[in-house]
């Protein structure tokens, strides 16, 4: 139920228009940043893990996926699988809001605009930035329903235009 809340309530507040603001591109193209920013990210907390099994646990590159974790090596490890395949979602719906037309006047196919695609991605974005210290805690709960919030942005970037929901979010 949270989850319904945030998204239209992100989408409509300040806070996103304040942080897409402070990015160093137009909210045109926000979401291709903020997705560059992310592949970036995971691969960063990859090598996160990467550093703490070698500090901890040592190195075996002779077969490093046969290498079984506990506790938090384990957690980073499926943050950061969990991270790579969330960016193929993001960038399959990414690619589909680049190719819907944006809202205006004369517009009758299914659009979005621009701040509200851009919103969307930022939303998931954040939602990503969390989620690595959220799965190291093991705080499941607050993880999942970030999560959540993070897919069901991607979601409505591509179903929003087609069901006629873009009024609720903006």
């Amino acid at each position: 139920m949270i989850v319904i809340w945030t998204i239209p309530a992100f989408c409509k507040s300040t806070l996103a228009g304040d942080l897409l603001a402070a990015l160093p591109v137009s909210v045109g193209f926000a979401p291709y940043f903020l997705l560059t920013v992310l592949t970036m990210f995971h691969w960063v907390m990859n090598a996160v893990h990467i550093l703490a099994v070698a500090n901890i646990k040592g190195v075996d590159n002779s077969n490093p996926r046969a290498a079984k974790y506990e506790g938090v090596l384990s957690r980073l490890r499926s943050a950061s699988l969990n991270g790579f395949e969330a960016n193929g979602y993001a960038a399959c719906m990414v690619l589909v809001g680049s190719k819907l037309p944006a809202c205006g006047k004369y517009v009758t196919d299914p659009c979005i605009s621009s701040d509200l695609f851009a919103r969307l991605t930022l939303l998931f974005a954040l939602t990503r930035f969390l989620y690595y210290p959220l799965y190291a805690l093991d705080l499941d709960l607050i993880r999942s329903t970030a999560w959540l919030t993070g897919f069901l942005s991607l979601i409505a970037i591509g179903a929003a235009p087609f069901f006629d929901f873009t009024a609720y979010l903006q």
